[in-house]
């Protein structure tokens, strides 16, 4: 279901024994103000008139009956909502900028990035917040593959680590990123700080998405460009491709373009070699 479906969930609420359980379809909205009414969570969805909403998704009147047995279960609200609300609804609540953020703003700065609520899907980007959606599965096969091997060497070398997205990475204070993967070597594991990566890693991999492609090629690229990212992979997963650009003299030089088939090799990791039939 996609953001803005305003159907019935069948929330599936298991008493705290564990020996009963019960499948009540309930209105989003409807559970929305139940929950805010509790002062336990911030809502699912921001907006004013939730108690007209409510009602009008319940026929123009609330129920008492379900009413009750959802204050039967206080207890285990905040359970409920974590493990049982659909993902893509949980992530509606993320999505929307808090309202002290997004009153009359056209640039923000790292200190705001970090008011956002946790996981939420944004980037900072050009001083704006960018909202980048879930990639999709096949994005993440190519990811996972791709990430195998070059952690895999990494590791059995030693030669620093590997890590992967969602992880922040600032470069200055209007430039946030979560890059799919990224390599840091053992000489400068200190700008591994408690909440993010501080400066910009040795090697930065992207896979193009058609929502966060135009980024990856034009402002994230200058960006790790002028921070002094040694070697930027780009990875196409249309058209399975990957192309490496090598900083050199302070810009981006291409070093190596594959498509379908072929070898690429690493100038920062020495000795990998990825073979782009494995990894699409």
């Amino acid at each position: 279901m996609r953001h803005g479906s305003h159907g019935l969930i069948k929330l599936h609420l298991t008493i705290l024994a564990g020996t009963l359980s019960a499948s009540t379809p309930i209105p989003l909205r409807f559970l929305n103000l139940w929950i805010i009414k509790q002062g336990l969570t911030s809502p699912l969805e921001s907006g004013g008139g939730l108690q007209g909403q409510a009602e009008e998704q319940i026929g123009g009147k609330v129920n008492p009956l379900l009413v009750g047995r959802l204050k039967a279960k206080i207890k285990v609200i905040k359970a409920i909502r974590r493990k049982l609300i659909p993902k893509e609804w949980r992530c509606k609540q993320m999505s929307a900028i808090p309202a002290e953020l997004a009153a009359g703003r056209e640039r923000y700065t790292y200190e705001d990035y970090c008011r956002l609520p946790e996981g939420a899907p944004y980037q900072l980007i050009g001083g704006k917040l960018v909202m980048t959606p879930s990639p999709t599965p096949y994005h993440q096969m190519v990811s996972m593959k791709l990430e195998l091997q070059m952690a895999t060497y990494v590791l059995e070398k030693g030669l620093g680590i590997v890590l992967h997205a969602p992880l922040d990475v600032y470069l200055d204070e209007t430039e946030t990123y979560q890059p799919d993967i990224i390599f840091i070597s053992n000489e400068r594991l200190n700008i591994i700080e408690e909440k993010c990566i501080k400066g910009a890693p040795d090697l930065v991999v992207e896979i193009l998405s058609p929502n966060t492609g135009y980024y990856d090629l034009r402002s994230k690229y200058r960006v790790y460009e002028k921070k002094g990212v040694q070697e930027y992979w780009i990875v196409d997963p249309q058209v399975k491709s990957i192309q490496i650009f090598r900083l050199q003299e302070g810009k981006f030089v291409l070093d190596q373009e594959v498509e379908e088939q072929g070898i690429v090799k690493s100038r920062v990791i020495p000795g990998l070699e990825i073979r782009v039939e494995s990894i699409f």
